[in-house]
């Protein structure tokens, strides 16, 4: 089983129904915050239900790498490599002339 299937039935799992993690949560005091909660439930259930899971698995950041790869693999077959070198040097600065663009607007 892969770690997208894994983290998959992690976030299918039937937390209100495991009385077991419902006493762990109880007690604990203080309630932490939702980033430390989120921790400690996936040490729990590496614990408690699934020796193999890995609790430093992150979905978004597996997207953000595949997105990455496609981008660099090149133009498409037909471009023009300088344009399309371009457009990708564009689309990476886009947020940051946007920010640029918003401050001066500010200031003056």
């Amino acid at each position: 089983m892969d770690r997208a299937a894994k983290f998959k039935s992690y976030t299918d799992y039937s937390w209100k129904d495991n009385a077991k993690w419902q006493t762990y949560l109880n007690n604990l005091y203080p309630m932490p915050s939702l980033k430390l909660l989120e921790k400690r439930k996936r040490k729990w259930y590496r614990d408690n239900i699934d020796k193999d899971f890995d609790i430093n698995y992150d979905p978004e950041e597996e997207r953000k790498q595949n997105n990455d790869q496609q981008q660099r693999q090149g133009p498409p077959p037909g471009a023009n490599p300088y344009a399309y070198a371009y457009q990708q040097a564009a689309q990476e600065a886009m947020p940051q002339l946007r920010l640029f663009v918003g401050v001066a607007y500010f200031l003056f």
